[in-house]
């Protein structure tokens, strides 16, 4: 060999240190601990490993004493981009299935009866609303017959006994309704756990507590109807799935709201009763009952419309799953 043209560099102890040494192409891309010097771990990564060029893929096995073999290349497609599944309430992939909550307790059972039952009781309260709201018309006028000197006191005295006799009647209406209405709600929560086993909002004792827990019933009982009718919609899946992604109707959020501020009006005319009698707080009482028989009224006809609805589902879907 002509070392003029090809000189020889002196080889010296200093420049092996600085120098790194000549690493292959294939070893570049296999892991540290599997090169040369690791033939315990070279057997475990014996697989092919990929080099770039031109367009192609160069297949390098390792082989035992941890040296690379080339053989030949192959050109691999690539590889299809990941599509993330489509998230919603209505995406073709349905959302997470419950399987790992404990099985519901209980029997399917007619809930038909006791929701009659409870629709014609619904109506009573507000009948009791109109009876307040005559009385307090009653009231205000035998008042002003009375400061104009045409009434005597023993007309005031009638008047108050009418309200104090409907006041009775009302408040055993409200508990008989609210006994029969959640007779009927706590059947119709067990079959919704039973039709499908999605978790709903609260648990079964909220059925009767979320009603006279303070604070919390002002929302809880809320839940409780809205979870009943997502459980017993057809399109419910028996075995379960996530509560959110459930159809929902706006029918349940605007009979709350009713329930609500019928509440609100009826404390407004128990601060105005327990405050000093004059023409105008007799005049706000009238307009307040007024007012609470429309509210209390829409507020029926929702939850009318909610126990038919749910009654109907449930009964239908009995002989199927009993």
């Amino acid at each position: 060999m002509n070392t003029e043209r090809y000189p020889v560099m002196p080889v010296t102890s200093s420049r092996l240190a600085r120098s790194p040494p000549r690493v292959s192409a294939a070893q570049r891309l296999v892991p540290r601990p599997v090169q040369r010097g690791h033939p315990r771990r070279a057997r475990q990564f014996r697989q092919t490993a990929l080099t770039a060029g031109a367009g192609s893929v160069h297949c390098a096995v390792l082989s035992k004493n941890g040296h690379n073999s080339m053989r030949g290349t192959n050109r691999m497609q690539e590889p299809a981009a990941f599509v993330s599944p489509q998230s919603g309430p209505y995406s073709s992939i349905p959302p997470e299935p419950s399987e790992s909550l404990p099985q519901p307790t209980g029997e399917l059972r007619s809930v038909i009866g006791f929701g009659r039952a409870a629709i014609v009781l619904i109506w009573l309260p507000v009948v009791a609303d109109l009876g307040f709201y005559l009385a307090a018309r009653n009231t205000h006028d035998v008042v002003r017959d009375y400061q104009a000197g045409t009434a005597q006191m023993g007309d005031l005295g009638r008047a108050d006994e009418i309200t104090g006799s409907i006041a009775i009647a009302s408040v055993a209406l409200l508990v008989l309704t609210a006994l029969v209405f959640l007779i009927w709600l706590w059947r119709a929560r067990v079959n919704s756990e039973l039709l499908c086993q999605a978790r709903h909002a609260r648990s079964r004792g909220w059925v009767w507590g979320g009603w006279i827990c303070p604070v919390v019933n002002l929302w809880f009982p809320f839940q409780v109807v809205r979870d009943v009718w997502k459980a017993s919609h057809p399109d419910a899946a028996p075995e379960g799935y996530n509560m959110h992604n459930m159809p929902f109707t706006k029918v349940v959020g605007w009979w709350w709201v009713f329930f609500l501020l019928d509440n609100v009006i009826d404390y407004y005319i128990f601060v105005k009763e327990s405050s000093e009698i004059t023409t105008e707080v007799l005049d706000a009482i009238v307009t307040a009952e007024a007012m609470s028989t429309v509210v209390s009224a829409i507020a029926a006809i929702l939850i009318t419309c909610l126990v038919v609805q749910i009654s109907r589902w449930q009964q239908s879907r009995l002989p199927a799953m009993a």
